[in-house]
């Protein structure tokens, strides 16, 4: 099983988004696997990305949290804290299907898409192989990442042109999205 992981110290950098743009183009580009995406964050951005989009999906997650027991990654560690002796499989009850709540990805034909994905990749053997395997640059597109996220919609399918978001009119250009899409996909068939 390969593992992967977004992180870095500081905020504000865009892990929450690549995260989420990374899972949509991967799961997208591999339809018969399983991808599971983990949201540690106590932010959660990148779970109310995949969950609809920053307003739509920070709804769902309110939703679930107030669930008993809350159906999150902290009701689950609050669980395993309160009783550490009972089977650790009860996890998959915590797992939110994302095809149950946004149309937009890629997981809506195929909603057992985002499990683990099994891929038999030895680990990088050197810096140059880490490097070639994992270092990556995806421009950043402005107005379209934000769209985007804002609407839980990939930026891969995204298209050009006047998006409602946060009651306003928004307009993504092509421009931006030749910049960012390659990138994404390139990245996302990386990690293969």
């Amino acid at each position: 099983m390969a593992t992967y992981a977004i992180w870095n110290n500081k905020g504000g950098v865009g892990k929450s988004y690549l995260t989420f743009q990374l899972a949509c183009e991967y799961a997208a580009l591999r339809p018969h696997e399983t991808v599971l995406a983990v949201d540690l964050c106590p932010q959660a951005n990148s779970s109310g990305m995949l969950l609809g989009g920053i307003e739509a999906g920070e709804e769902e997650l309110e939703s679930l949290s107030g669930q008993s027991p809350p159906r999150t990654i902290s009701g689950y560690v609050e669980d395993r804290i309160r009783s550490p002796y009972v089977n650790t499989r009860t996890g998959s009850s915590y797992a939110v299907r994302v095809a149950d709540f946004n149309d937009a990805a890629p997981w809506k034909d195929n909603p057992n898409v985002f499990h683990t994905h099994p891929n038999g990749s030895p680990p990088p053997g050197s810096r140059r192989d880490f490097e070639r395997m994992f270092q990556a640059e995806v421009p950043d597109a402005n107005t379209a990442s934000v769209v985007s996220s804002s609407l839980g919609i990939p930026v891969v399918k995204l298209s050009a042109g006047m998006r409602r978001v946060a009651g306003k009119d928004v307009m993504v250009n092509q421009s931006q999205l030749d910049r960012q899409q390659p990138g994404i996909r390139a990245l996302a068939e990386l990690i293969t």
